[in-house]
């Protein structure tokens, strides 16, 4: 599982947060995390520098997929802290750290809103 999901109400819509990375030092294929289609959102990733990579990864799968089920990329490889859009909605998200270089420490925070 991912390490935490918010379901809340934003301004006369239901939001979505959930934490993907949280202080990852090492590589780690992430957990899925049923985000049933919420779009547009948003992942901001930060600690990603020198050789460090971070991917995310997303599922229309019929049920959870196993963690170590790689889906599709959303968007391209993360080598430096971004705000990564996804305008698609997609059943399942995850967050991969793909490389990872000693001293570094990988966080990924997504928000998204139905409307």
């Amino acid at each position: 599982m991912p390490i935490s999901i918010t379901h809340s109400r934003g301004i006369g819509h239901p939001t979505i947060e959930v934490v993907l990375a949280n202080a990852v030092a090492t590589t780690l294929d992430g957990d899925w995390a049923e985000i049933a289609g919420f779009a547009p959102i948003s992942v901001h990733v930060t600690g990603v520098s020198g050789a460090t990579r971070f991917e995310l990864r997303g599922s229309n799968a019929a049920s959870l997929p196993a963690s170590t089920d790689q889906g599709i990329i959303l968007g391209t490889t993360v080598d430096a802290a971004a705000m990564v859009s996804v305008i698609v909605p997609v059943k399942y998200i995850k967050g991969n750290v793909v490389i990872w270089q000693t001293g570094t420490t990988v966080n990924a925070r997504l928000f998204g809103g139905a409307t």
